[in-house]
């Protein structure tokens, strides 16, 4: 007669035999840390996966969707980004920052409408971010809306003198002179 099989004792996931996952991996701090240290690197593809897995495991941190959408930007995933962005504001409509990129990832898919409403919303919610009022100032100009485009720009250009070189490359300082005053 055959010897009968002892069970496995199940005290916790980390420590049964059916679990794939590693002791490292039951604590969200060092997760998080691997993953930023994966972005300090450049390694943002390996990044974006600790992240995703990291929220995976531990949904606390889902606010790490936001460095999730920036990375995706980042590697020009324009419409990964833009979801990632749009399911922000969806769920946290004062997340400023969250507007702001979905702004940016609209107006580089050719979606300028969608791109102003989201800096629009940005400069709604802080009105003092030169970042939103820029961008919106290009837009406007590009659509011929000549007085939008120069009081964002001045606005921006009071909020971040810095701008005023990129301002001047990107040639609305000719085009809105005023505005650099």
């Amino acid at each position: 007669r055959a010897a009968p099989r002892k069970k496995a004792r199940m005290c916790s996931r980390e420590h049964s035999p059916l679990s794939s996952r590693r002791m490292w991996e039951a604590d969200p701090s060092t997760m998080i840390a691997r993953a930023e240290r994966l972005r300090a690197e450049g390694r943002y593809e390996d990044a974006i996966a600790a992240f995703e897995e990291a929220m995976a495991h531990f949904p606390m941190l889902r606010a790490y969707r936001f460095v999730v959408a920036e990375l995706c930007f980042e590697l020009q995933r324009y419409p990964q980004a833009a979801n990632i962005f749009a399911d922000l504001v969806r769920n946290e409509p004062q997340h400023v920052q969250a507007w702001a990129g979905l702004g940016r990832a609209a107006y580089l898919l050719g979606d300028e409408q969608n791109a102003i409403l989201a800096f629009e919303r940005a400069i709604g919610l802080s009105p003092d971010w030169a970042e939103p009022l820029y961008e919106a100032a290009l837009i406007y100009a590009s659509r011929g809306d000549h007085l939008l485009a120069e009081d964002r720009l001045r606005r921006a250009l009071a909020r971040d003198p810095k701008l005023i070189q990129t301002a001047d490359e990107d040639g609305l300082l000719g085009r809105y002179p005023g505005a650099g005053a």
